[in-house]
């Protein structure tokens, strides 16, 4: 998740480029990195804002879990203008240069803050949706989270995630290594570098990433034991069978949702515990050449921002009815200018 870096000297272990990006020169790996980039940023951005801009709109989304999907797409905007053009642009020069100066200093501890801080947000935020989804089939009769109380669960989502990321206004730093400034995590001189990047590796990957999951399994497995395998009962079967099939159809989006981000963060994770607990060999190549693990790693963690809207349109028909209303408003507005 951190965009890290050493202090060492000649490489920087920064994941968001990096040591093993110098080993990539292969044209077509860069072609294929730079519209790959290219088409998440576009996907992202407009579908995360067509995403809120329907909800908004359509009485009908005005629930609990709708109310967190949008405060979701807002951190995947925020992830997607603050994080990837960077990358595109790293992508596209084949250097990775940052700022120097004071202004570098505060863009580099900004962005890795407001990017991991994201990151926190959007899997809190599934955790959340969990806990609602849970509180709405288990006590059905009881009105547990109201607006009130989803208005304070994001407000302290939003908390919660710049508070454990907040080290790295610390950590992150720059340094001109070879001539080229990089923003990279160091922690001295208050802790020991290399114990305190493990340790927070392994406490990031626990508290925002394995634990929520953990967690989410948990409330989804009695939400489908009650929905799918508990017999409902045949006196209330012909008044509850509409209710029960919309509360399915969004369980299966919403599980989807959690697989997906689950599977594009793991190759990250996965990257981050190879880099720190074994050597750098393991992290570059899959097995020889090629994208490193990191590299793909970081990629599928960018891709979720665009994936998700397009799950939403892909199981949720008054999603898509809303996408194109909103367009082909737009579509005409467009041509009332031109004519």
């Amino acid at each position: 998740m951190n965009n890290t870096g050493n202090n060492t000297g000649s490489v920087p272990r920064n994941m968001s480029n990096d040591s093993c990006e110098a080993e990539m020169e292969n044209s077509v790996e860069k072609v294929i990195n730079i519209i790959g980039y290219t088409v998440i940023i576009l996907v992202s951005i407009i579908g995360n804002l067509l995403l809120i801009c329907t909800v908004k709109r359509n009485s009908r989304f005005n629930t609990i879990t709708y109310r967190l999907i949008i405060n979701m797409a807002a951190a995947d905007v925020l992830v997607t203008v603050c994080n990837m053009p960077g990358r595109l642009a790293r992508q596209i020069t084949g250097r990775y240069h940052w700022f120097d100066g004071i202004v570098g200093v505060i863009v580099c501890k900004s962005a890795s803050f407001i990017s991991d801080s994201t990151v926190s947000c959007s899997i809190l935020t599934l955790t959340a949706i969990a806990f609602e989804r849970f509180c709405l089939v288990a006590f059905p009769l009881k009105k547990i989270i109201t607006i009130k109380i989803a208005k304070f669960m994001i407000l302290a989502i939003w908390l919660a995630s710049f508070l454990s990321v907040s080290p790295l206004l610390y950590a992150m730093r720059i340094q001109k290594i070879n001539g080229v400034i990089y923003c990279y995590e160091d922690w001295s001189p208050l802790f020991d570098q290399e114990t305190a990047a493990k340790v927070y590796t392994v406490i990031m990957f626990v508290v925002l990433y394995a634990l929520p999951l953990l967690i989410i399994c948990v409330f989804y497995s009695c939400v489908v034991y009650k929905i799918w395998i508990r017999p409902v009962p045949i006196a209330c079967r012909s008044n509850r069978a509409g209710e029960i099939d919309a509360r399915k159809k969004v369980l299966q989006m919403l599980i989807i949702v959690v697989v997906v981000f689950a599977l594009c963060w793991l190759p990250l994770h996965i990257s981050l515990f190879l880099y720190f607990f074994q050597t750098e060999e393991y992290l570059c190549g899959i097995p020889q050449g090629g994208f490193s693990i990191g590299s793909i790693g970081l990629f599928l963690s960018h891709a979720t921002s665009a994936i998700n809207p397009c799950l939403y349109v892909a199981f949720n028909k008054d999603i898509r009815k809303g996408f194109r209303s909103i367009l082909l408003s737009c579509c005409y507005t467009c041509n009332r200018w031109q004519n």
